[in-house]
């Protein structure tokens, strides 16, 4: 009788490790998709206040207090934000840091992609920063 009631346990115990980390996976994605919105409001900010017409680096808008100060680093749940400014145009790309084909291996499946002129991008890519065609950026 013992024996049946630890492998019940035990599986209960597996489940329930299983189903947390799932649900802080989709939490992950949610957060990256979410921030990288905020990002955008906050460049917009900044552009028509402290940066005097133009966008500025992550740093920028932490030190303007427009995001969070744990974007300082550039990670943030699990997920790596990086910001290109490049003249009158900006991109913000959310990889993960893990990136896992298994919800329990990884911070996340989804990069996140959005733009000064709105775009938003957000698919799998096995971890690797894909930012949408060229074709779509303006040179």
């Amino acid at each position: 009788m013992k024996p049946v009631l630890l492998s019940l346990s035990a599986i209960i115990i597996v489940v329930g490790a299983v189903g947390f980390q799932l649900i802080t996976f989709k939490l992950n994605e949610s957060v990256a998709v979410q921030t990288t919105r905020d990002i955008k409001v906050a460049q917009e900010t900044f552009k028509a206040t402290k940066g005097n017409g133009k966008y500025g680096t992550l740093n920028d808008l932490v030190d303007a207090k427009l995001i969070k100060a744990s974007l300082s680093d550039g990670i943030y749940s699990g997920y790596r934000f990086n910001v290109k400014v490049e003249g009158d145009y900006f991109y913000v790309t959310a990889i993960p840091v893990r990136y896992g084909k298994t919800n329990y291996w990884g911070t996340g499946r989804w990069v996140v992609f959005e733009d000064s002129r709105g775009l938003e991008w957000i698919g799998y890519n096995e971890g690797r920063e894909k930012i949408p065609d060229e074709r779509i950026r303006p040179r």
